[in-house]
C-alpha cells in the first residue's frame, strides 16, 4: 500500500483478523526490494474493497519455523522463529546514526529450542506496544512467533525486528507447547560438567573438619580445635582431601 492508500485502509487492518479483498492486483514479489519468504504481493489502489469477514477464521500458522542456527547462516534473510521470553528490558530511545533520528528500541533475552540465549531487539511500535505486553507478562515466561525477523553480528549474534516483522504472543502451535516442554525438562534436569583431576592416594585421604567453617581441627585428646574459629571442643567431621 502506498501513500493515500495506507490512509484509507490502516485503520481498517488488524493482526488475526480475516478479511475480503476485492479489486487488488496480485504480482510476484520483487526480490531486489523484499528479502521475503513469500512470493505473491496484493497491490491495493482506490478501487479496491477491504471487508472483514466475521464467519471465517484463519487456518494454523504451517509455514516452516526456522531454528537460531539456521538463521545465523543467513542473517540477511527474513525467517520466522518462536522463542521463549526469558528476561524483558525497558524501552531506550537511541539516535540512529545515518541520519541522527531519534527511534525507540527494547531488548529482549530470549532463547530458541537447543539453542543458546541470545538478544532480539524490538524497534519502534514493537518496542512500546508489544513489548508493554511482554514486559507486563515476563513473570510467565511467553513464547512469541517472531514472523520476519533478520539476523546480525554486532558484538556476538542477535536477531532483530524490521518494519514488516509481527510478533505473536503465546501463539496456538504445537512448537509453542514443544518449546515449552523442552525449557521446563532443561532447567528442571541441568547438570554441571566437572573434571577430576586426581585424587589424593597417600595414607590419610581424609582431615578432621570444622562443621562450622569447614577448617581443619587439630585434635588433642580427642577434643577438637578450631584455629579459624577460635574455639576449643568443636564439632568435626571428617573430610575427604582434594587436589
Amino acid at each position: 500500500m502506498f501513500n493515500e492508500i495506507i490512509d484509507k485502509f490502516s485503520n481498517i487492518l488488524e493482526i488475526g483478523k480475516t478479511y475480503m479483498i476485492s479489486n487488488g492486483q496480485v504480482k510476484d514479489i520483487n526480490k531486489n526490494f523484499y528479502n521475503v519468504h513469500e512470493k505473491f504481493e496484493i497491490i491495493l489502489n482506490n478501487l479496491s474493497e477491504i471487508h472483514l469477514t466475521v464467519n471465517d477464521t484463519i487456518q494454523s500458522f504451517n509455514k516452516k519455523l526456522s531454528t537460531i542456527e539456521e538463521i545465523m547462516t543467513n542473517p540477511n534473510l527474513s525467517s520466522d522463529v518462536i522463542l521463549l521470553v526469558l528476561k524483558v528490558y525497558e524501552v531506550r530511545t537511541i539516535c540512529r546514526q545515518k541520519d541522527k533520528k531519534k527511534i525507540l528500541k527494547r531488548d529482549l533475552q530470549v532463547i530458541g529450542l537447543r539453542s543458546e540465549i541470545i538478544t532480539l531487539t524490538l524497534w519502534e511500535t514493537l518496542a512500546t506496544n508489544e513489548g508493554k505486553q511482554l514486559e507486563d507478562m515476563s513473570n510467565e515466561k511467553p513464547i512469541i512467533l517472531v514472523k520476519g525477523v533478520v539476523g546480525k553480528y554486532f558484538n556476538g549474534f542477535t536477531l532483530s525486528s524490521t518494519i514488516s516483522t509481527i510478533v505473536e504472543i503465546n501463539p496456538n502451535l504445537p512448537a509453542t507447547k514443544e518449546l515449552m516442554d523442552w525449557y521446563n525438562f532443561s532447567v528442571k534436569y541441568y547438570a554441571t560438567k566437572v573434571i577430576i583431576k586426581g585424587l589424593q592416594q597417600e595414607e590419610n585421604i581424609w582431615y578432621p573438619s570444622c562443621n562450622t567453617c569447614k577448617s581443619k581441627v587439630t585434635i588433642t585428646k580427642d577434643t577438637g580445635r578450631c584455629a579459624k574459629c577460635s574455639k576449643e571442643n568443636v564439632d568435626y567431621s571428617d573430610r575427604y582431601i582434594r587436589i
